[in-house]
């Protein structure tokens, strides 16, 4: 099928999943996450890293800061995460991990009696805005029946 073709993924705009949190390393509870370690013995933090499943994904030695990138296991309101993070001490800032330009993506338009499904894949300088785009649509009726639309756009890479 087209998604297992082309690897065709929904474009991480808002991400869901990923939280950057920059820190000041002169806190003590920072030398934990400098370390690997998950929990940091800050109990603002670490409630934090429990209640929403984060777990660290990298730690950054950024040349003007250090910056944690917190993963979470399952989609969540990232924004109002970050904000959370905020005004923990020792916290610089946090920010959900956005991602630049474009890339495929994936869309719904529900309807009455069933959801459009739009599979795009964006090529050609995606970084800046892909400069083509193909789509496959479907209508996906709430009884599970699935049937193809329409296919259009750029000529397929």
């Amino acid at each position: 099928m087209v998604i297992q073709k082309y690897n065709i993924h929904a474009f991480p705009h808002p991400e869901m999943n990923n939280v950057l949190v920059a820190v000041d390393t002169t806190a003590q509870w920072v030398k934990l996450w400098q370390e690997g370690y998950r929990f940091t013995g800050n109990s603002q933090i670490d409630q934090l890293l429990n209640q929403y499943q984060l777990y660290i994904y990298e730690y950054h030695r950024w040349k003007n800061r250090h910056v944690v990138e917190l993963q979470a296991k399952k989609s969540i309101n990232i924004l109002a995460l970050a904000k959370k993070f905020q005004d923990i001490d020792g916290v610089i800032y946090a920010e959900a991990n956005s991602a630049i330009g474009d890339g495929d993506n994936i869309t719904a338009i529900r309807k009455t009696a069933y959801v459009v499904y739009e599979f795009s894949l964006g090529y050609d300088d995606c970084p800046s805005g892909c400069i083509h785009r193909h789509y496959w649509a479907f209508r996906v009726r709430y009884n599970g029946t699935v049937e193809f639309v329409d296919e259009y756009g750029s000529p397929l890479p």
